[in-house]
């Protein structure tokens, strides 16, 4: 009698959660590969997280945002917490800025379009990057030289053992090149809520990355950060499919790095190869803009800081003819100073130069890629070359 009245207990409990018994998450990862979770929830507020934690007693839970940062390789055995906090709002504003705070559900892209509907600027040259708003400060998003941490105020995250909501500022993120606490220190401890935003009421423009200038010069509308999001969208458009069409994750690379010890020698190397190439072949590049050092990591097969501390060296592209040709000898200098590549949008980075860096671990990948996607379904063009398949 007890153990049938628990049964059905149960059951309304797991009804009243919205739980979602061998739930196929195809739906919820941009690659669309099929795999089931055990259970499969959403949550809507910090109290229907908490719920849904303490519902998941003992089992693994996995909290999914947007599904761009994650490729699912066999059926999760625990719960699946799909955080859909949604909300953007106008919290405040000074003199110069105005302040958004955005639910950590909310589509990343719909996010940016909302700020520039307003004419609020910062967040223009992030346009069509894929995802939601929590994942944003986890990894300091960045692209066509502006990276989250430019227009971040604070964030709030629940804290899942103490079960207590906690706020972030910006000195508390530690943000770094695509890293943040939330990757190192604080990992799988926070699930963050909602993120808050310091937005420019006169626009900085920063035009000088990437072929942005080229795209607003075809575009012929002038400078905006309307026009100068319009030119990324079609940039990011050229260089990668819909996900909705080809299953992809947007663009996911690091430039090249040196190792730690080497740095202090290779630095002043890098300004020599460039006065050279300059004087050479005639094109100048935006020489470094900044550079980040990365702890060593051990904890994915593709880090490249497996073997120890490394710093960025990053050259900007000034838009002119040349930069492809440019970054082909830069990819060169770099290896032959010990430099580290990671999966680069690129296509200019050679086998050789992947295989030098990352040895047997490129390798390893390889026959792990062949038995997740023995039918090349995944595989571009470009990394079938690099892998020699």
């Amino acid at each position: 009698m007890w153990t049938s009245n628990f049964g059905k207990i149960l059951s309304e409990y797991q009804h009243f959660m919205n739980l979602n018994h061998y739930f196929s998450l195809k739906a919820y990862n941009t690659f669309s590969i099929e795999a089931v979770a055990k259970e499969f929830s959403v949550f809507n507020t910090p109290e229907e997280l908490e719920e849904l934690i303490i519902a998941s007693g003992k089992h693994h839970f996995l909290v999914l945002g947007g599904g761009s940062n994650i490729l699912l390789t066999k059926n999760y055995d625990g719960y699946v917490l799909k955080n859909e906090i949604s909300g953007i709002d106008i919290v405040k504003e000074d003199e110069h800025h105005v302040y958004v705070k955005a639910g950590a559900g909310e589509n990343w892209h719909s996010f940016v379009m909302f700020c520039i509907d307003r004419d609020l600027a910062g967040v223009e040259n992030l346009s069509l990057i894929p995802g939601n708003v929590g994942a944003s400060p986890m990894q300091n998003i960045g692209a066509y030289g502006v990276e989250l941490k430019d227009v971040f105020h604070d964030l709030e995250a629940y804290h899942i053992k103490n079960k207590k909501i906690v706020t972030f500022t910006h000195s508390d993120c530690r943000f770094g090149y695509r890293e943040s606490v939330f990757k190192n220190k604080y990992k799988d401890q926070y699930v963050i809520l909602n993120v808050t935003f310091r937005l420019d009421k006169v626009p900085h423009y920063n035009t000088s990355y990437g072929a942005i200038e080229e795209e607003l010069k075809r575009l012929g509308k002038g400078v905006s950060i309307q026009t100068i999001s319009q030119a990324v969208i079609n940039i990011r458009s050229s260089k990668l499919p819909d996900p909705v069409k080809i299953g992809n994750a947007g663009s996911f690379f690091k430039n090249p790095t040196i190792p730690e010890e080497k740095y202090a020698k290779v630095l002043p190397a890098f300004f020599a190869f460039c006065r050279k190439y300059y004087e050479t072949v005639g094109y100048r590049t935006n020489m470094l803009c900044v550079g980040y050092r990365v702890l060593k990591d051990r904890e994915s097969l593709l880090s490249y800081s497996w073997n120890g501390n490394m710093i960025t060296i990053d050259p900007v592209s000034t838009a002119n003819p040349g930069w492809p040709e440019f970054l082909t000898a830069y990819n060169e200098f770099c290896s032959n100073n010990g430099g580290v590549p990671l999966l680069n949008q690129t296509p200019l980075l050679t086998r050789a130069q992947v295989e030098k860096a990352l040895g047997e671990r490129w390798r390893t990948f390889g026959e792990a890629r062949r038995a997740h996607d023995p039918g090349n379904r995944l595989l571009s063009s470009y990394f079938k070359d690099l892998l020699g398949e």
